[in-house]
C-alpha cells in the first residue's frame, strides 16, 4: 500500500507563473488525500478531469444565479480535483 508521504515524494509541483500560492500550498495538499483515496480504485485520470469540468460548470451556474459561496466552494474543489490527476 502507499502512503501519504510516498506521494508527496513522486508529486511534481510545476513552479510555472501560472501555478498560484493557494494553488501550490493549499489545494494540492488536499488533493493528495484524494488521490490516495482512489489510488486503488477503478476510477481514471480522464474520469477525474471530466468531473472536474462538470464541476466548474455547475459551480459557475451557481455563481450566475446568486449563490456565491456554494458556487466558490464548488469551483474550489474543481481545482483541487485538477491537482489530483
Amino acid at each position: 500500500m502507499v502512503s501519504i508521504s510516498e506521494i508527496r515524494k513522486t508529486r511534481s509541483i510545476p513552479r510555472d507563473s501560472h501555478f498560484t500560492l493557494w494553488n501550490r500550498y493549499v489545494c494540492s495538499h488536499f488533493s493528495i488525500y484524494i488521490t490516495w483515496l482512489l489510488l486503488y480504485t477503478p476510477v481514471t485520470a480522464n474520469q477525474i478531469t471530466f468531473i472536474m469540468l462538470v464541476l466548474g460548470i455547475v459551480g459557475s451556474a451557481f455563481l450566475f444565479n446568486g449563490f456565491f459561496v456554494v458556487g466558490l466552494l464548488i469551483l474550489h474543489f474543481a481545482v483541487v480535483l485538477d491537482n489530483v490527476d
